[in-house]
């Protein structure tokens, strides 16, 4: 494992929740920091609590992992450091407006948690702690959270063992992965490849020509009828 920083007054975390994956139906939270290279103060853990939807789940996580955020800035300035960004990424929007805003953004569904979860308001005001918004196909913290394969499961790993940098996640965002999605091809021409194969299959009309464009979209059938990967 390597660790790095390219500037320590610079801190990220990610944290992310898989939602009521156990056999209670309780929620997992996964969460880590970094400061370019590596990923440090990694968090892996069984909910405490059952929740009644996914947004309560990631407000519940954020709440488990906050105080390594908060540790994490306290040590820094204990050691010299003055942290001039404190970055928390996060997933759901719904929770990030419950907590950024606490109670004033609490409706009926979420009332009835317990007050000691929006704390999460008031101390990302006192310890300066900025909420932002992270993709699904880049949250570093699944990988504590949902059992990855794959592409994406070697992207995360290398990203947390300090092999590439932290960065290389938001300039991999858009390049999907071969075994964890479809092709945008393939969302928007859905209805003529479905077409397509069902042809195929009548045979009423057959491809020739078996190599194809790199980029071509195909789908999963296609990729487990031909053994072949795009």
């Amino acid at each position: 494992m390597t660790l790095g920083a390219d500037d320590i007054a610079n801190m990220q975390a990610w944290v992310d929740v898989a939602y009521a994956v156990h056999e209670d139906c309780k929620s997992h939270t996964g969460g880590v920091m970094s400061w370019g290279w590596g990923v440090v103060l990694s968090m892996c853990k069984k909910q405490k609590l059952n929740t009644k939807s996914s947004t309560e789940g990631e407000i519940v996580g954020v709440s488990d992992y906050l105080s390594n955020v908060i540790w994490g800035k306290m040590f820094l300035e204990a050691q010299g450091y003055k942290i001039k960004e404190n970055i928390l990424y996060q997933d759901n929007q719904a929770a990030m407006k419950i907590l950024k805003n606490g109670k004033t953004s609490s409706g009926q569904k979420t009332k009835h948690m317990d007050a000691r979860y929006f704390f999460i308001k008031d101390r990302c005001v006192s310890e300066g702690i900025d909420i932002k918004y992270c993709p699904t196909e880049i949250m570093i913290a699944d990988f504590f959270t949902k059992p990855l394969q794959g592409n994406l499961f070697r992207k995360f790993r290398d990203v947390i063992l300090g092999y590439v940098h932290i960065r290389s996640l938001f300039h991999d965002d858009e390049k999907s992965s071969i075994q964890e999605r479809v092709s945008k091809k393939i969302t928007e021409d859905h209805d003529g490849e479905l077409n397509d194969i069902h042809q195929r299959h009548d045979g009423k009309k057959e491809n020739k020509d078996n190599s194809e464009p790199h980029n071509k979209g195909v789908t999963w059938s296609d990729i487990v009828r031909r053994g072949t990967m795009f």
